[in-house]
């Protein structure tokens, strides 16, 4: 091949590449970015600044997780059922398969479950190319110290490992010793919490945090009669974290 033409063929795929991840960019800013001020609070008759503390889950949050998942069983196993999207819920979708097709189908929950454990599974997962981007905004933003807060799937060897080499392909050093991987987020201390998990559960019964419900297709049912806070769009988090900071700190901010 003409080392011209393999030059051509190579900057095109780095090109395609670049184009397929979502990053941030200073340049061109999402339609709302989030500039929020920082609330300031009386200790010792003398004002204390302190940056907002925000944890950010990933799977379904901002790593599209059960729309690789679903893609990977259908492409394998065309024969296999795929539940409708509207009977969705709840976050283990490999035991709503086991519940609704066991009986004709015992085979599709165990290969959800197989996928899910496999090498790469983790490390290749979509980004959520609004969410990714907010959460750039909320770390350039400095009355915010955003942090990583994620369970790891244990019966997956690898998803640690890959967690973070997703984190450092759409986030570069951005989340550097602030990724905290625990299966009880109640034991983190935080202001806000950005989850699409219904009920956030653990050894603390109040924890510290505010749950900020992010929508998901597994949670569609969930109300605001259920829940009190819910993020629809992501366009919406910079109202929804004002109102919130306002509720939060309001007798205490000067």
């Amino acid at each position: 091949m003409h080392p011209v033409t393999r030059n051509l063929r190579k900057l095109s795929s780095i090109s395609t590449v670049q184009q397929s991840i979502p990053i941030y960019c200073k340049r061109h800013p999402p339609a709302h970015p989030a500039f929020l001020k920082t609330p300031k609070f009386q200790k010792n008759n003398q004002q204390v600044d302190r940056k907002i503390r925000v944890l950010v889950d990933m799977d379904g949050v901002i790593a599209d997780f059960e729309k690789s998942l679903i893609q990977i069983y259908q492409n394998e196993c065309p024969n296999l059922p795929v539940l409708p999207c509207y009977l969705r819920r709840g976050l283990f979708i490999d035991k709503q398969y086991d519940e609704y097709f066991f009986q004709d189908w015992p085979e599709a929950g165990e290969k959800l479950r197989t996928i899910m454990k496999r090498e790469h599974f983790f490390k290749n997962l979509p980004p959520i190319p609004e969410a990714v981007n907010k959460i750039h905004c909320l770390l350039d933003n400095p009355g915010y110290d955003v942090s990583i807060c994620t369970s790891p799937l244990t019966h997956n060897v690898f998803c640690t490992s890959e967690k973070l080499e997703w984190l450092d392909k759409f986030f570069g050093n951005r989340f550097h010793r602030k990724v905290i991987m625990t299966n009880d987020k109640t034991l983190v201390n935080a202001d806000f919490l950005l989850d699409d998990k219904e009920h956030i559960e653990g050894a603390i019964e109040n924890p510290s945090f505010e749950h900020i419900l992010v929508r998901q297709q597994h949670n569609q049912h969930v109300t605001s009669t259920d829940k009190k806070n819910i993020l629809e769009s992501w366009n919406g988090l910079d109202d929804l974290l004002e109102n919130l900071i306002s509720e939060k700190f309001g007798e205490k901010a000067v």
